[in-house]
């Protein structure tokens, strides 16, 4: 909270942050799409020093590639297993602003209104997806198992 607060004298700690969530949204196939001027963003290096824009990039509402328009998107909106990602988390001042400033020149709220929208999209990659997926299949499993052995228990005592 104290670098997150403090105008430049949280920016090492801040900027660790912003790398491990970038690490982790990057890495996520969702973001094999993500591109600027014709290079992945994820083999762009990660430093201290490129964190606030691939922060921007990453963050952008329109993560199509570069000459599609959002045309050709509403076109396939009506195909099965097609989605568009909406993303309102972020608007449009807080990466323009990032667009002519580093993160930590930015005010404490819209720091946090970043980080916030980061750990969101994060939130909605393929990775955690699959995680919850298999999570929920799992906690199924075990309460059909829980069932079994209740009325196991239930067939006994009537026995």
């Amino acid at each position: 909270m104290e670098a997150l607060a403090t105008e430049k004298g949280g920016f090492m700690y801040l900027n660790r942050a912003l790398l491990v969530l970038l690490q982790t949204l990057l890495q996520d196939e969702i973001a094999e799409d993500y591109a600027e001027l014709g290079m992945k963003l994820s083999e762009i290096p990660l430093t201290l020093h490129s964190a606030s824009e691939l922060v921007r990039l990453c963050l952008r509402k329109s993560d199509s590639p570069a000459g599609e328009s959002e045309d050709t998107y509403k076109e396939d909106e009506d195909n099965e297993g097609f989605a568009v990602f909406q993303d309102d988390e972020v608007e449009d001042e807080f990466l323009e602003k990032l667009e002519t400033s580093e993160f930590f020149d930015l005010t404490t709220e819209e720091k946090l209104h970043i980080l916030t929208a980061l750990c969101h999209r994060i939130l909605m990659t393929y990775s955690v997806q699959d995680h919850v997926d298999s999570k929920q299949h799992r906690s199924g499993e075990l309460w059909k198992e829980r069932l079994a052995i209740l009325k196991g228990e239930n067939d006994k005592k009537r026995a």
